[in-house]
């Protein structure tokens, strides 16, 4: 038989998808670090073309295309080869449901912060316990004591829950939230006042993606730069200088640089 170019050119890919398909086999049995890197490296050049796809969305390029490489990450460690599906359609899946994922969260943090939307969970948990052990909702003046909040931020806290804008703070309209309200009632040995807490979390959400996901990994979760960079697929090296660089920058966000201007 003789083989025309097409079929030399199937022939080439069928072996080529064969041999990545034992490369997947053998790393989902040894789950060896070098073997993940070389997978993921292969297949990084889908993650940009996918990220085009959410151009509508008006989002950074540069903040789709790193949630996209996330996106393969997680495809590379979760594919199960004798599944029968193909590489390239359940790591396109991954991509594509990391991208939606973050830009759904996005738009809800837009109408509401994630700090704030954790405060209303935590009110609401505490109003569901309260109401199973005494029958009846508990006084404001409870829920600010059993949270370490003042009174007036607990107010602003349940307003913030029928909220679709952040953008009016001014004190003249009653419908706006004031957010300088939410206080801590009084010091806790090693913890942060809740005003601080705030000031950080809208710090964090102003770093890139790849920068707020290592700060979370380190600060959050304890995790080592070794046990991040194996994490992320990203080299150690790497992991500490977005780390220092991350730090840096809440630094001058939560302490802006004095003018220059006399």
């Amino acid at each position: 038989m003789i083989l025309t170019m097409s079929d030399n050119n199937f022939k080439k890919q069928y072996n080529n998808d064969s041999q990545k398909l034992e490369l997947f086999k053998e790393f989902r049995k040894t789950r060896d670090l070098d073997l993940r890197e070389q997978l993921i490296k292969e297949k990084l050049q889908i993650v940009i073309p996918i990220a085009r796809k959410f151009h509508y969305t008006k989002e950074s390029q540069e903040d789709l295309v790193q949630v996209g490489y996330i996106g393969l990450i997680k495809a590379v460690d979760n594919f199960k080869p004798e599944k029968g599906v193909k590489f390239i359609t359940y790591a396109t899946h991954c991509i594509m449901g990391e991208i939606r994922h973050y830009i759904r969260d996005k738009s809800e943090s837009m109408k509401r912060p994630r700090w704030l939307i954790r405060l209303n969970r935590e009110v609401a948990q505490f109003v569901e316990t309260f109401l199973q052990e005494n029958e009846r909702l508990p006084t404001v003046l409870e829920i600010s004591t059993a949270l370490n909040i003042e009174q007036e931020g607990i107010i602003e806290i349940l307003k913030s829950k029928y909220m679709v804008s952040l953008n009016d703070f001014t004190e003249d309209n009653p419908d706006t939230l004031m957010l300088n309200k939410i206080r801590s009632k009084r010091m806790e040995s090693f913890k942060l006042p809740i005003e601080d807490n705030i000031c950080l979390d809208q710090a964090i959400e102003k770093l890139k993606i790849m920068e707020k996901e290592i700060v979370y990994l380190f600060f959050y979760k304890d995790l080592t730069q070794t046990q991040i960079a194996l994490d992320l697929g990203l080299s150690q090296k790497k992991v500490s200088r977005m780390l220092k660089k991350s730090i840096l920058k809440l630094r001058d966000i939560i302490i802006p640089k004095k003018s220059n201007v006399d």
